[in-house]
């Protein structure tokens, strides 16, 4: 099992461990060890791109005709990520925000490229799998999922190169549902999100019902099935008392064919 590691300094090969320890299914890019424009000193975070299709395409991620690798992470439509190597790739470009190196982010951050043309619907399992790979790498960094950890590429270089990708994504609700996986890890006896027990007042939970996004605290899920039990309840009386009152035409019915 991999153990956090605040200190760590140089290229992430810790990524293939790190991201199964998160339930990501990942691929390892031929060459992937061994690929990149220099190594790393210290990793700051995470810049997060769309491709520009809905097509698989982490060979030209990993050897791009012009600009050699060009993100470590690509992100597979079906949710596989796939290591297309470790040294650092020409993915952030010119740009500059709040306590990034203008125009140096490539030398500070891990590029994931997301299979996406920016405007269809996310797959599901895509999206979820995007999570889990920004937050096993910020949990083992040591980080949280903030503006100087976690950048959309329109965040960093919108302004310098007109880049609009992730497109679809808000940045905050991502790196929201990001700490939430960081806050809890699935995998070391730690239970899924969705089956923790209700131990924190404050702390919203999702659903265990397969494709619902409700979440709640513990207390909306005890009004809310106070209310579902009441309403079950009066439902359960309403028919009980059409049944009785259908039996008792019945034998009336019967009676007077009887007669």
């Amino acid at each position: 099992m991999v153990n956090p590691n605040p200190n760590w300094r140089g290229d992430p090969t810790f990524l293939p461990e790190v991201l199964k320890q998160f339930g990501v299914r990942v691929q390892e890019w031929p060459g992937w060890r061994d690929r990149g424009h220099g190594d790393f000193g210290r990793i700051q975070g995470i810049v997060v791109h769309h491709t520009g299709t809905n097509t698989d395409i982490p060979g030209y991620i990993a050897q791009h005709p012009d600009l050699g690798l060009c993100s470590q992470i690509h992100l597979n439509r079906d949710g596989t990520a796939v290591i297309t190597g470790v040294g650092i790739a020409w993915h952030a470009g010119a740009g500059w925000f709040t306590n990034w190196p203008t125009n140096a982010a490539n030398q500070v951050s891990i590029g994931i490229e997301a299979a996406s043309d920016g405007t269809s619907p996310w797959p599901p399992a895509m999206l979820d799998a995007y999570y889990r790979c920004c937050a096993a790498i910020l949990w083992f960094l040591g980080k949280r999922a903030t503006p100087d950890t976690l950048l959309g590429h329109k965040e960093y270089s919108g302004a310098a190169q007109g880049k609009w990708d992730p497109g679809g994504i808000d940045m905050n609700d991502f790196r929201a549902r990001v700490n939430k996986y960081i806050d809890n890890p699935p995998f070391g006896g730690k239970k899924e999100e969705t089956e923790v027990d209700f131990d924190r007042l404050d702390r919203r939970y999702r659903s265990r019902v397969p494709g619902s996004t409700v979440d709640m605290t513990p207390l909306d899920a005890l009004l809310n099935a106070d209310s579902h039990a009441y309403q079950t309840l009066q439902v359960v009386l309403g028919m009980s008392s059409l049944l009785k009152s259908l039996n008792e035409r019945v034998e009336k019915l019967e009676q007077q064919k009887g007669a």
